[in-house]
């Protein structure tokens, strides 16, 4: 999987711009971030997967761009089945796909990371599918 944390990396800078370039969306106010003042969310937060899959916590496949406010006074630290649901309460499923989708986040991952109890073989799924899509997605653009 795509282990890189560091985010003075090229993998990890040129991921970044090719989520922002698909137009990575805020998942609070659905507007394109100030990528200036951004944030850097994990998905699923880094202190349960520090906990649960220390070797997977900082991947790249785990990370996405999000505003400063979405991240640090909405989402904070809670699992993805919790946010997520309650955007899917709020926008309807549909809606939230098509947000994802701006992130590289599939619906088969967001099924995988709505589960509950979400374990560390479902975080390594959910890593594998992004990582898929991110691979996918860099593929394109080289053949541009």
């Amino acid at each position: 999987l795509l282990e890189l944390d560091s985010p003075s990396s090229a993998v990890y800078k040129g991921i970044f711009c090719l989520l922002a370039r698909k137009g990575a969306r805020d998942l609070s106010s659905w507007d394109l971030p100030e990528y200036s003042i951004l944030d850097d969310h994990h998905l699923v937060p880094k202190s349960w997967g520090e906990k649960n899959a220390p070797y997977l916590a900082h991947s790249i496949a785990n990370r996405t761009p999000l505003s400063d406010d979405t991240n640090r006074r909405i989402l904070k630290d809670r699992l993805p089945n919790i946010y997520l649901a309650e955007l899917i309460a709020k926008y309807g499923r549909k809606s939230v796909i098509e947000l994802l989708a701006t992130h590289l986040i599939s619906e088969r991952a967001l099924d995988v990371l709505l589960r509950d109890p979400f374990s560390a073989a479902d975080f390594e799924e959910v890593l594998k599918i992004r990582q898929d899509a991110i691979i996918k997605e860099l593929k394109l653009c080289s053949s541009i």
